[in-house]
């Protein structure tokens, strides 16, 4: 290019002529393009870098999510199969010691120790095992004589912890209704089958159910006379008459 004024050879650079001082109009607008794309460049590479910020930001919180809920799903996974080892190791060493836990069960229940009888059966989990159907029947009885048991201790408590009296009151009454509704329901064939009501079994109920109803009859001071008419009171009806004497004896 030249200049307008003295036809000189120019460059883009040359602002001005150098030989007579006459500005250069390309090169004024050449720079002025320059600093346009500059600023646009600038604006845009911005925008790309904030935009693939975020969409690694989004990826990451994705990324994370997935793993949790991989991790989430295994402990699940984990959880249930070592339940179902343990369950199954705890089964087989039931199986394995019958014959010893069969005796203990019946020394338990020959001698009346109800308490250590349900006790047993729990801590090794007998309900997973064939050979000890025969003692579930007085197992169910015990289970709730030792529930009925241990609530009458926390009622018998002088200091007891806040609302330990009201909740042991409640379940206990819970417990009654549940034994009692237990004695009353139909027998099950299949527990006759495997001799569940064989008469020693019968028998031991029997005795727990006397147990109980002289841990009432201590505890609340009721009369056999009133025992016996306790024994015909509906759930309701057990629960408000438990629930009149204790607030007597309090």
């Amino acid at each position: 290019m030249r200049c307008q004024s003295c036809n000189a050879p120019l460059s883009l650079e040359d602002e001005k002529c150098p030989y007579c001082g006459t500005p250069n109009p390309d090169a004024i607008k050449h720079r002025q393009e320059m600093n346009r794309f500059s600023g646009e460049f600038e604006r845009t590479q911005s925008s790309v870098l904030r935009t693939a910020g975020e969409n690694a930001q989004k990826s990451m919180r994705i990324i994370i999510l997935c793993i949790m809920v991989i991790l989430l799903i295994l402990s699940f996974l984990f959880l249930g199969f070592s339940w179902n080892i343990a369950y199954s190791i705890t089964k087989l060493q039931a199986a394995t010691n019958s014959e010893k836990y069969c005796a203990m069960l019946d020394q338990y229940e020959e001698e009346g120790d109800f308490l250590s009888f349900a006790a047993l059966y729990d801590q090794k989990s007998l309900y997973g095992a064939d050979a000890y159907e025969e003692y579930r029947y007085v197992y169910n009885a015990a289970s709730n004589y030792t529930n009925i048991f241990n609530y009458i201790t926390r009622l018998l408590e002088e200091e007891p912890w806040e609302g330990s009296h009201d909740d042991a009151l409640k379940y206990l009454c819970q417990s009654l209704n549940y034994y009692y509704e237990a004695a009353e329901r139909e027998p099950y064939d299949y527990y006759y089958e495997i001799g569940a009501y064989d008469q020693r079994h019968l028998d031991a109920v029997e005795r727990i159910t006397e147990k109980i109803e002289n841990l009432l009859q201590l505890t609340f001071s009721i009369t056999e006379e009133e025992m016996e008419t306790f024994r015909e009171f509906s759930p309701a009806e057990k629960q408000v008459f438990i629930e009149r004497r204790y607030a007597e004896h309090e």
